[in-house]
């Protein structure tokens, strides 16, 4: 009997399927190229010239494959493993217009396990400008609990996931707020029916955090526990003013520039697109920079991921204006919106971060359900990155809690 996951074929990684009574494994063989150096004479031109959505898998992948369970190669092996990965993109609607880019990490109950209980599922949402690849120092650690399956997704229109057009027809803030959030949300739930995941703990970070939180106060029947990674949009703006969506920022509050181009849907990656073979340059002056503490290889490797991503068609990024005012203050607050919520909640923020952990504390005074605010030392807001050992402690401590909830 072989071990099967709901995800169709890539064009470029691997499908693993684990025989669980041979213990074989077949693979479809891919060497994967190393990244381009942003450290030769030409290098963004030669980033920029050469992009494509097989190089742009290919950099994911090679984040992936420090993962000693994602399998590559052309033929079948003997194999010990326990746990595999596979990626790829998951029609949500069966016609191929919507596909939601999946990493799923499975692994084999032992047989005490399988008799006692069903798997749990944790779903993990990347943020604004990122995506699945961002977590690829925290998927082996999280792996390594059992009865877990690990799911990480790219939203719709971000990431690897299909770039489908962004629109929105809403006049109010209300109406944008919601319809916006909608794109998000609803593909979230059409692809947790897609999975058949009835149950799971909802992780997502910074942006990701709040379409989960949105999520888990539309469809709380589905969310067991909700993880909170420097969510923003909790706390009201200082500036709010609801009349209509020009009015919901004073004017005076922020440059005139910035305010502009926040309400022409001016987005970073829009910016980085219109430098054309000088984008890969900015993005490596950015990883070089934020990711300093990295090692060298992998600062090259985040770098030609990051920069696939945010050189890959316009999408759900433009939600940002409709979601956020200028400043990043949410238009409709989480503040005013997370007494809803009916299953416990984890709030976890990075030490530096510069979302401030005092409005989880604030809010927290609004909610009817068990709460924590964990802070993680030496780390900002890509907390998972900076401090991967104690980012991962935190949510297998989260894991293990439900899972002895459920067990008692």
């Amino acid at each position: 009997m072989a071990t099967t996951t709901n995800i169709p074929d890539s064009n470029l990684i691997n499908t693993v399927t684990t025989d669980v009574t041979t213990t074989t494994t077949t693979t479809t063989q891919f060497t994967i190229p190393p990244a381009p150096s942003p450290n030769v004479r030409f290098a963004s031109l030669r980033h920029w010239f050469m992009r494509s959505d097989r190089t742009f898998e290919a950099s994911e992948a090679r984040l992936l494959s420090r993962l000693r369970f994602f399998i590559l190669g052309e033929k079948t092996v003997a194999s010990e493993l326990k746990t595999t990965a596979r990626v790829g993109l998951v029609d949500l609607d069966g016609d191929g217009i919507r596909k939601i880019n999946t990493l799923v990490i499975d692994q084999e109950f032992n047989e005490s396990t399988a008799v006692t209980q069903e798997k749990k599922n944790l779903v993990m949402c990347h943020g604004f400008g990122g995506g699945l690849g961002f977590f690829y120092r925290n998927y082996h650690r999280l792996s390594l609990v059992e009865g877990w399956r690990i799911y990480s997704i790219d939203w719709l229109g971000m990431g690897r996931s299909t770039r489908n057009k962004f629109k929105i027809k809403g006049k109010t803030i209300e109406e944008t707020v919601d319809e916006a959030e909608n794109f998000f949300v609803d593909s979230l739930e059409k692809w947790r029916q897609v999975q058949k995941i009835e149950k799971m703990t909802l992780l997502g970070h910074s942006l990701g955090g709040y379409f989960a939180a949105v999520y888990a106060l539309k469809y709380p029947q589905h969310v067991e526990r909700l993880i909170m990674v420097s969510p923003v949009g909790i706390p009201p703006s200082p500036y709010e003013d609801l009349k209509n969506i020009k009015d919901s920022v004073n004017r005076r509050a922020l440059p005139l520039w910035l305010i502009k181009l926040w309400d022409a849907n001016i987005t970073p990656q829009s910016f980085m697109r219109w430098t054309g073979p000088f984008g890969p340059s900015l993005v490596s002056q950015y990883t070089s920079r934020r990711f300093a503490n990295l090692d060298e290889q992998d600062r090259i490797d985040l770098h030609d991921y990051l920069y696939h991503v945010s050189a890959a068609p316009g999408s759900g990024e433009y939600a940002l204006s409709r979601i956020l005012a200028p400043g990043a203050y949410a238009r409709k607050p989480l503040m005013y919106r997370l007494e809803g919520i009916k299953m416990p909640t984890t709030f976890i923020y990075g030490e530096e971060d510069w979302m401030d952990y005092r409005e989880a504390i604030k809010v927290s005074t609004r909610m009817n359900v068990p709460i924590k605010i964990i802070q993680i030392p030496h780390s900002g807001h890509h907390l998972y990155i900076d401090n991967p050992e104690e980012f991962d402690k935190a949510v297998i401590n989260e894991m293990v809690e439900v899972s002895d909830i459920d067990i008692n």
